[in-house]
């Protein structure tokens, strides 16, 4: 099973009389482990790309599948679900919470019932010896599943 299947993927957004096609006709596969880069100028349809993956907007037509699950056809439900548990989303504005510090707004999405996160345990890569790799700057647009 792929971990990210996208077939045929359009997304149409009209701008007065006109259509403006920032996907069009997209499809690929992602291994599970792949490594994938999406490039291309601005304005090239790139966050809306990683938006449709990620269930935060909807696509105009084609389909998708995030570790076997259906995108297009799941519920907010499900779409928060796939977002916590398959997918590595880094939005371009960040959407952090800004009264919570770093490692609290990491733990608030391993933990979002919890109004506590004594009993979280943060990720590895909250320690600072882990991987100063992983934590080097990068492009703003990433999506890791």
């Amino acid at each position: 099973m792929n971990a990210v299947t996208v077939k045929n993927l359009t997304k149409v957004f009209r701008q007065g009389d006109e259509d403006i096609y920032a996907v069009d006709h997209v499809s690929f596969t992602v291994a599970p482990g792949e490594m994938v880069a999406i490039v291309g100028q601005s304005g090239s349809g790139k966050t809306t790309l990683l938006n449709l993956i990620g269930g935060i907007e909807h696509p105009t037509s084609g389909s998708m599948e995030v570790g076997g699950v259906d995108v297009c056809s799941s519920d907010d439900e499900t779409l928060s679900g796939i977002r916590r548990r398959k997918l590595g989303y880094i939005f371009q504005d960040f959407n952090l919470i800004p009264i919570l510090t770093a490692e609290e707004n990491i733990l608030s999405l391993l933990c979002p019932a919890s109004r506590s996160f004594a009993h979280c345990q943060p990720p590895e890569i909250l320690n600072p010896g882990c991987c100063p790799d992983c934590l080097r700057a990068g492009s703003i647009h990433s999506l890791q599943v």
